[in-house]
């Protein structure tokens, strides 16, 4: 089973998905439904795939729910990096001042 949270592109868990599974780039696109070339540029990082493919992708993958929603996050974050990430950040650092408040009161 690929673990697709340590992996930080899109290319990276469409190729290691596809070779975890002992796919061939034919095979995948066969089953996904995309052409060879529109694969070969999702694995190269030059296209993402669209709300349309990933439902493809995430069945022909056979991707778990979370699998599947990291998927849709790692597009998120490819597409409109800067924005995205700032929002992360600021939920993360909201995230954790809420945290350390809570800790206040468990004492």
């Amino acid at each position: 089973m690929t673990d697709i949270k340590n992996l930080k592109s899109v290319k990276e868990m469409m190729k290691k998905k596809r070779t975890d599974l002992n796919l061939t780039s034919m095979e995948a696109v066969g089953k996904i439904g995309i052409s060879q070339s529109f694969l070969s540029d999702i694995e190269r990082g030059h296209r993402l795939p669209g709300e349309e493919n990933i439902e493809a992708i995430a069945k022909a993958y056979s991707l778990t729910k979370d699998e599947k929603e990291n998927l849709i996050v790692m597009v998120a974050l490819e597409k409109s990096p800067e924005l995205v990430r700032n929002k992360i950040e600021e939920l993360q650092k909201e995230n954790e001042k809420l945290r350390k408040e809570l800790k206040m009161w468990d004492k």
